[in-house]
């Protein structure tokens, strides 16, 4: 039991490398203060991470749309476009920044298809990962209403 706390204060002080630099917030109080947390109270780590990636990647909304897309896509929005009852695509604004916006197939009989998969806790997944040939190339997950960047799976 002693070596859990260790592993854990391990695993978050990596993940707060990755994460708090991206907002320069990284700082040795921090990492220290969660390393006492860890110790001392046992906190699971999957729990801690779940709340840094909320705080830090805040979800998107998914709307579902008759007919056609709205003019104007909002940011952190998924777009479900549906007629006469059939999903036909998906849509978003790519969460890099380049304000493109991606039109994801769902029809089965089509090629590139995605799938649209609702959560039991009402968030939505897309299957398989979005990646951008052209452009800016960006590569992601959209899990659980969130965009998981494939680099930052794999650091």
């Amino acid at each position: 039991m002693a070596s859990a706390p260790s592993s854990c204060a391990k695993s978050v002080e990596v993940m707060l490398n990755r994460s708090w630099a991206k907002l320069n917030l990284r700082s040795e109080k921090v990492t220290n203060w969660i390393r006492l947390v860890c110790a001392r109270l046992g906190v699971r780590l999957h729990l801690l991470k779940r709340r840094v990636i909320t705080w830090l990647n805040p979800p998107y909304r998914t709307i579902e749309v008759d007919g056609s897309l709205p003019s104007q896509l909002k940011k952190n929005t998924l777009y479900i476009v549906a007629e006469d009852g059939f999903q036909e695509q998906a849509a978003m604004l790519c969460p890099c920044g380049c304000a493109q916006i991606l039109h994801l197939n769902l029809l089965p009989d089509e090629r590139p298809v995605w799938r649209v998969l609702r959560n039991r806790d009402g968030t939505t997944s897309l299957r398989p990962s979005v990646w951008r040939k052209r452009g800016c190339h960006s590569h992601f997950w959209f899990r659980d209403s969130r965009v998981i960047w494939v680099n930052d799976l794999h650091k």
